[in-house]
């Protein structure tokens, strides 16, 4: 009984993960765990894998910390994370409790979908589902979620923040790729936005709070069935209404890719050599757009040959091995996109949609003896019946054609004025750029003086002593804000230190 209850109530062991481990973490952990190695050895290896796990923790610091200033809304920053849940998930139609599937059931294989989530933070969090069957994903699917994100802002808020910054999943197939990264240098070039961050994290610790709400939407999953794309949206919109406390606005709905490969084709230009490894050759987590009258003075230095004069908006690509490495080590600028080449292109409105594929002939035949047992005893299921039919003809799609006003405005472009170091224009452009000053140091003494700051509290420490302490603390608030992660830190001291001065 005891068993019964401590065991199936209160704990539940998690199950083995089905993602893949870290190389460098799983390499460390095999060294440690050979036998016949010294302390000293063990020390070493510890040394190294401490360090790995500290830098990619401060690569998640540098996104922490565009959040925080996104979210802000005060510094012209948007930071877009976005990602796709396993297709295999969201399989229709959805059978009615069944955990284990007849012996004329199991041998099918139903459509799946694909559910991209889209967090703008601080104003949008996008759902956008589509079927896997018959639509096309990859590039086009990201440029299409982006373009769409930056509308919706633009219709509500009449503006768009003029820094972007996209942190993805590290995968070419996602947006690692050159059409996701042309779409970048193409707003900035036409003036969208002033520029444009790509960040990953690396492999095996690219989770992060995007993944976190796509497993939210699991116990919808469970709970419901479903026949069709149009179910899903309606279940997710239901569902999602009753947690939408944050302000932002959210955005459930199906999602059919423009051509936007073809579109940049027109551009004559194919960014290659820096999204996947060469031998033992790292590639670049960080890349960064900016405009030639953006370009700071040590940039402008670093050009070579005829790429030293040019059009103002010629856009220029900087790329870091890593997020959180300085601007100092970032690699010397290249021309990805000529202004010039600008007017090869059409209007953003001339995009075509992407066609859906065609089922083939076999897949068909499946498709309709899948269909006929659904229709009969004992399932009863004539709309996922219906559903599939018009899968297997593939006609009558009614896909929406979004009309993008913001991109088809001309914006006039101010060349940005460098702020001076040290202000505190210069700590948000370096947000956007994904270089914020000292983040390990600040962190470190960070975690220090909140530490003491709560133990001088819990302690009833005089009432002179906590003045000083909430006056100091309140300085380093003005300094930080909203330098880094930081000021969460110092503003949760200040909310414990007024409440003791109140007792």
């Amino acid at each position: 009984m005891l068993d019964g209850v401590f065991h199936k109530r209160c704990l539940r062991f998690r199950e083995k993960s089905q993602h893949a481990e870290c190389d460098d973490c799983f390499r460390f952990r095999q060294q440690l765990g050979r036998g016949g190695i010294s302390a000293a050895d063990r020390v070493q290896i510890a040394s190294r894998w401490r360090a790995h796990l500290t830098q990619q923790w401060m690569d998640r610091s540098i996104y922490w910390s565009l959040r925080f200033a996104s979210r802000s809304r005060d510094f012209g920053v948007l930071v877009v994370i976005a990602d796709s849940m396993d297709k295999t998930k969201w399989c229709y139609p959805k059978y009615h409790q069944m955990h284990r599937l007849p012996h004329e059931l199991e041998n099918f294989s139903r459509p799946k979908m694909v559910l991209t989530a889209v967090l703008a933070h601080g104003w949008r969090t996008s759902v956008y589902v589509s079927d896997d069957e018959t639509v096309n994903h990859g590039a086009n699917m990201v440029c299409e979620v982006l373009s769409r994100t930056l509308q919706s802002i633009f219709e509500e808020k009449g503006l768009v923040p003029q820094h972007l910054c996209l942190q993805c999943d590290n995968t070419v197939a996602f947006s690692k790729n050159s059409d996701t990264h042309l779409w970048v240098a193409y707003a900035v070039a036409r003036g969208l936005i002033a520029s444009g961050s790509v960040n990953y994290l690396t492999k095996g610790h690219t989770h992060e709070d995007v993944d976190g709400f796509l497993s939210e939407l699991l116990p919808t999953l469970r709970r419901n069935c479903f026949n069709s794309v149009a179910d899903v949206i309606a279940l997710l919109r239901e569902d999602l209404a009753k947690k939408e406390s944050s302000g932002e606005t959210l955005i459930v709905e199906e999602a059919v890719p423009r051509n936007y490969s073809s579109f940049l084709e027109q551009l004559r230009i194919k960014i290659y050599n820096c999204f996947m490894p060469c031998g033992d050759t790292s590639v670049p987590h960080s890349f960064t757009y900016n405009r030639r009258s953006d370009l700071s003075s040590k940039e402008v230095g670093q050009l070579t040959g005829t790429n030293r004069e040019g059009h103002a908006r010629d856009v220029f690509g900087i790329c870091k091995s890593r997020m959180s490495d300085p601007a100092r080590d970032s690699f010397k600028p290249v021309l990805v996109l000529p202004f010039a080449f600008m007017d090869w292109v059409g209007t953003y409105d001339s995009i075509p949609i992407m066609p859906r594929k065609i089922v083939s002939p076999e897949r068909a035949k499946a498709l309709e003896r899948l269909a006929v047992i659904l229709e009969g005893n004992p399932y009863h299921n004539a709309e996922g019946a219906a559903t599939l039919r018009k899968l297997a003809a593939c006609k009558d799609w009614e896909d929406e054609v979004k009309s993008f006003s913001f991109f088809m405005q001309d914006p006039e472009v101010v060349p940005t004025v460098l702020p001076t170091h040290g202000s505190e224009e210069s700590r948000v452009l370096s947000f956007a750029k994904g270089v914020p000053p000292n983040v390990g140091k600040v962190w470190m003494i960070g975690g220090l003086w909140m530490t003491i700051c709560v133990s001088a509290a819990q302690k009833g420490l005089c009432a002179m002593f906590l003045s000083a302490l909430l006056s100091f603390t309140q300085s380093c608030w003005k300094v930080f804000k909203p330098q880094t992660a930081f000021s969460m830190q110092i503003g949760m001291v200040l909310k414990l230190f007024r409440r003791r001065k109140m007792s």
